[in-house]
This record gives structure tokens, C-alpha cells and sequence, in this order.
């Protein structure tokens, strides 16, 4: 009985439209706030499963908030936190320092 009673609100339209919300209510956005100087606040996003160029299959993308200046690293998929921390230094840290902010999904 509990089976066809599952089986039936899962397929029934109105019960999906009609399901009683068991979060709390979502709160307005937020603006994030400008930085002072460049390169002090960036986000930072893998860009994955790319054909094979030079033995590279993925992307790092780091972008400044301020300037809209952007890097595109190459990497591997599988690449784990102690080579994207050297990535990191070698390629964004040596040239801008460390910023202050850092945005990433």
C-alpha cells in the first residue's frame, strides 16, 4: 500500500507542484563589494573535460573583480591541492600577490 501511495505522488503532477517548501526561505542577494585595488579580490573556476592540447584536458580561470583581468592556466582534470597550490604561486601569486577575497563555486 505505502509502495503504490509512493509511487502514485511521485507521478501525479499537481502533488509535484503543490510540495510543501522544508527550507528555510531564501534571503535577497548580496552584492559583493568593490575592491580598493586590483588583483585583491579574483574568482577562480576549473573549465574541465577539454580535448587533449599539449597533454592539458582542463582550464584554471582566474579572473580579477576589479579590472576584469584574466588568466587562463592549463591543467590537468585530476590535478589535487598540492599542484594547483604550486599553479597557484607560479602563475598568479608571483605576479599580483596574495589576495584578499577569493570567489569560487
Amino acid at each position: 500500500m505505502r509502495d503504490l501511495i509512493k509511487k502514485y505522488i511521485k507521478n501525479c503532477d499537481i502533488c509535484q507542484r503543490t510540495k510543501v517548501v522544508r527550507h528555510a526561505p531564501y534571503r535577497l542577494l548580496q552584492p559583493n563589494e568593490v575592491p580598493e585595488k586590483p588583483w585583491k579580490s579574483i574568482s577562480m573556476d576549473f573549465i574541465t573535460d577539454l580535448p587533449k592540447s599539449a597533454g592539458y584536458d582542463a582550464l584554471l580561470v582566474v579572473i580579477d573583480h576589479l579590472t576584469k583581468m584574466s588568466h587562463f592556466i592549463p591543467c590537468h582534470k585530476d590535478i589535487n591541492a598540492r599542484q594547483f597550490a604550486k599553479v597557484f604561486i607560479k602563475e598568479i601569486f608571483r605576479l599580483h600577490g596574495l589576495p584578499e577575497d577569493i570567489i569560487t563555486d
